[in-house]
Parts: structure tokens; sequence; C-alpha cells
């Protein structure tokens, strides 16, 4: 299976998870815009990044890659994730995370150990949403 389908369940377990809860999702209709999902929560929008790992670290946790390895004939090019991406959305075979902005911003990857858990999805995403965007301050664009 390549990376890109890999990524495409992910966004889809992804969508599956906050639609089974009644939040409306957008996918962007370009690729590579730096955002995989926008989230329609409270009246809100707020921009997601899907990522999913299949790899371990050496104390056995899974890691998560924060960027991206691409390139061509003409070099090698690495993106990190966009700055105004409001959380990233984890899929690992233990499960799912909703991570924060501030638990990403200026890092390459994150393990995913049990200083995770808070973030983990269960039955109440909701609520792990409005955690998330307390715990960031993140700025969201309104509708009217």
């Amino acid at each position: 299976m390549t990376s890109k389908w890999k990524g495409t369940i992910a966004e889809l377990k992804a969508m599956t998870c906050f639609l089974e809860a009644g939040i409306n999702v957008f996918q962007p209709a370009m690729e590579n815009t730096g955002t995989d999902l926008v989230i329609d929560f409270n009246n809100a929008l707020y921009r997601v990044q899907v990522k999913s790992s299949r790899c371990k670290t050496k104390y056995n946790n899974y890691q998560v890659n924060l960027k991206t390895f691409g390139g061509n004939r003409s070099g090698q090019t690495i993106k990190k994730i966009d700055p105004n991406v409001d959380f990233v959305f984890i899929c690992i075979p233990d499960g799912m995370y909703l991570i924060p902005k501030k638990m990403f911003l200026d890092k390459s990857t994150i393990n995913c150990s049990s200083f995770l858990d808070e973030y983990k999805v269960s039955n109440n995403i909701c609520s792990l949403i409005q955690k998330c965007i307390s715990e960031s301050s993140s700025k969201s664009v309104e509708l009217s």
C-alpha cells in the first residue's frame, strides 16, 4: 500500500469520526494546501491536518512525522505543518488523537505515549475539540 493510500485512509477515518458526531467536514478542492480537512464546529471553521504512522520508537511508542518529505530531480523539499492549522488528527493502530496547536508548533515529530492520552478520541469528540480550542486559543473563521 502506498503512502498516498495510507494518508487517504487516515483522512477518511478522521472524516468519519467528525461526521458521526454531527460535525460538518469539508475538503479543499486542491491538494497540497496544508490543510486536509476543515470542520464546522459551533458555527466556526477549523483547519485540520491528518497524519498517520505505523512506525514505533525503541520505547515502543508510535512516532508521527509532522513534516512531509518530497522532491524531484531538482532537489528535495521538506514541508512542515502549516502554522494556520488548528488541529492535527493522528491515526495510529492504537487509536486516534486530536492534538491542539500548542502541542505541534515547531515540532518535527510527535511520540504517541501516555502523555497524549487526554487527547485520545473517544465517544465524545465534541468535548475534546472544545478542550483543544481552549488550550490553543485557536483563531477560527466565524460563520455568519
